[in-house]
């Protein structure tokens, strides 16, 4: 049943070169193993369909409420960030040119609106941060060592837990690399951020209590990031 369905789509039969895209790219994210199209399955049960949507914003919507939690346990935050990323840049660009005019407005609904820089000294937490940043729509890449400070696109913002080791290197990396870039820095109730912030050279910054999760967290990071715009 599996090898059926997935071939289907592959081929086009009833179905939408998206759909089609969508299963190529979880194949890519597992390596090319066509097995990943279980998560594929398991995720239309959880949403209790049986086909997937039909449209591109739907489709990117689907991803984001049922496939990324079982992805990022599967896979990382990494490597389901890059997915989220290389099926939102799929997506958008019309896979027929009849789509016309609403090209503009498809690619204002699918590409993530913050990319979002992420230091965070424990593996579990950050997973679970970065599970909850991509499932609001951001594109996460998490920083873990300065060598890694190196950007194709720059982000929106950074959001750093201070307790981190080697946290001070890594910031005055950022800001040599991105100098305005906004930081939401997670701090334990009662600790002072300002000094070390100001210190490596943070300009626009704001504090939030190390346990923030979920859409308290996604909503600070867009005001954040809304007011670093210039």
């Amino acid at each position: 049943m599996l090898e059926t369905w997935e071939g289907t789509l592959k081929r086009g039969v009833g179905t939408s070169a998206a759909h089609a895209t969508l299963v190529d790219k979880l194949e890519a994210a597992f390596g090319g193993d066509p097995g990943a199209s279980i998560f594929l399955q398991a995720a239309l049960h959880s949403a209790r369909r049986t086909t997937l949507p039909t449209d591109r914003p739907a489709i990117l919507d689907f991803v984001r409420a049922h496939l990324i939690d079982a992805l990022t346990d599967e896979l990382g935050p990494r490597a389901v960030a890059k997915f989220l990323e290389e099926i939102s840049d799929a997506l958008w660009l019309p896979a027929e040119s009849a789509e016309g005019n609403a090209t503009e407005h498809t690619s204002a609904k699918l590409r993530p609106h913050l990319r979002v820089l992420l230091i965070h000294r424990d593996r579990f937490t950050r997973a679970n941060l970065a599970r909850q940043l991509v499932s609001g729509g951001c594109d996460v890449t998490v920083l873990e060592s300065v060598a890694e400070v190196t950007f194709t696109e720059l982000p929106s913002l950074a959001i750093v837990d201070l307790s981190a080791s080697s946290v001070e290197s890594l910031l005055e990396a950022v800001v040599l690399r991105v100098p305005d870039l906004p930081v939401l820095a997670l701090v334990a109730k009662g600790v002072d951020a300002n000094q070390l912030l100001e210190r490596v050279g943070v300009r626009k910054y704001e504090t939030a209590l190390a346990g923030i999760q979920g859409t308290h967290l996604v909503e600070r990071s867009r005001q954040l990031a809304r007011r670093g715009d210039p």
